[in-house]
């Protein structure tokens, strides 16, 4: 308003013959273009490249739970007159589609591109392709993957271009989005109230659901799930007869499973979560054993039970190339938490018949490449 006031006194002042009334209608109705400095954008972009970067590595990568844009704002502290927005985009995959046991993959560059397929069981497939399977008439590069399973509940894609990494999903309406984030450098999992809430089961006296972590590491997808396996404590010999032994002594049994235990809940912008922390949950069964050897036959004469313990172990961040977590409840339900969004929008709504300024760079966020597209204005124009 103070360069509007000033402008106006100078225009009274070349031509005072010109009615007031005039110069002012005049004035707003022929506007020039308020321009955005080129220092104000590079201030911009430094700034919001300086919050993501630290958003992403405290692994609140999250808008729905960390007020993104208020802390873009508090960063860039500026005035009241500049409005932005910033679109945060995985730009080499444009876009990943199923149907029925067939998975296309959209892409803007070519490259190499491995995709993990998900299944209703909670199992998947790794699959890759080194070369587009053609290339579309609009010049986009189009990957075609046929399964020989119908019973697809997600799909991530990684394109490898040999200077970019690029990520993008497809995930069934019949599952459930939860959220990933930092509480205490641990891994947290909120599920909000607007989806249908877990039935849990009982682990070691707490509710719990269970926990499937698919990451990305060389190339190609892996899991952390369940695990099982023994091992021998001490085991003695005597023997007892002609070709007659007998053994005795102590194994381990063990049981790993990652599980999301219920903590607490919250409410952030009028939705209630419920909290859970991301746990490694160890059981350890200790057996007493007596072994029979004779005339080349083995056979066990007593396996029993002395020792149960069990321990949770909070899985902390950061989990660089942690990609999907999947939950699923006693019921059969199942959740899923993107760690690396294909894309994300901050801030306010570009508006419409105003003149804009926009600016690109690419960065690398944790394990994937994106754009980020500042677009900004001042307001109040005419």
């Amino acid at each position: 308003m103070k360069e509007l006031i000033e402008y106006v006194l100078a225009a009274l002042i070349i031509v005072s013959f010109i009615p007031i009334f005039d110069v002012i209608v005049t004035d707003f109705s022929t506007t020039n273009p308020p321009i955005i400095e080129s220092s104000t954008l590079l201030y911009m972009s430094s700034g919001i490249r300086d919050v993501l970067n630290n958003i992403s590595s405290q692994g609140n990568f999250t808008p729905q739970i960390t007020d993104i844009a208020k802390a873009i704002s508090s960063r860039l502290n500026l005035s009241r007159e500049i409005g932005y927005n910033v679109r945060i985009v995985s730009s080499g995959i444009s876009k990943v589609n199923v149907q029925d046991n067939n998975v296309q993959v959209y892409t803007t560059s070519p490259g190499k591109l491995t995709v993990c397929v998900v299944y209703d069981d909670l199992s998947y497939s790794n699959y890759t392709l080194d070369n587009p399977t053609t290339t579309l008439p609009n010049g986009t590069f189009l990957y075609t993957i046929t399964t020989s399973r119908t019973n697809i509940i997600a799909v991530s894609a990684i394109l490898e271009t040999g200077v970019a990494r690029y990520i993008g999903y497809w995930v069934s309406e019949n599952i459930y989005e939860v959220y990933a984030y930092n509480v205490n450098n641990k891994i947290t999992i909120a599920v909000p109230d607007t989806v249908p809430q877990p039935n849990y089961y009982t682990v070691s006296g707490s509710e719990a659901i269970n926990a499937v972590l698919i990451y990305y590491t060389q190339g190609q997808f892996y899991n952390y799930s369940i695990v099982t396996g023994n091992f021998i404590v001490n085991l003695t010999w005597f023997q007892s007869g002609s070709n007659y032994y007998i053994g005795y002594g102590y194994y381990k049994q063990y049981l790993s499973r990652y599980v999301a235990t219920y903590y607490d809940q919250a409410t952030i912008n009028g939705i209630t979560y419920r909290l859970h922390r991301l746990q490694n949950y160890v059981e350890k069964d200790t057996h007493y054993i007596e072994y029979e050897y004779y005339a080349g036959s083995l056979a066990t004469l007593y396996d029993i039970i002395v020792e149960t313990s069990s321990h949770s172990f909070d899985i902390q961040y950061p989990i660089y190339n942690l990609v999907f977590i999947f939950l699923r409840d006693a019921d059969g339900k199942i959740y899923y938490a993107i760690i690396y969004p294909h894309e994300l929008l901050i801030g306010e709504p570009t508006p419409s018949n105003w003149v804009t300024y926009e600016t690109t760079y690419t960065a690398r966020i944790g394990m994937v490449n994106y754009d980020i597209i500042i677009t900004v204005w001042r307001r109040f124009q005419g």
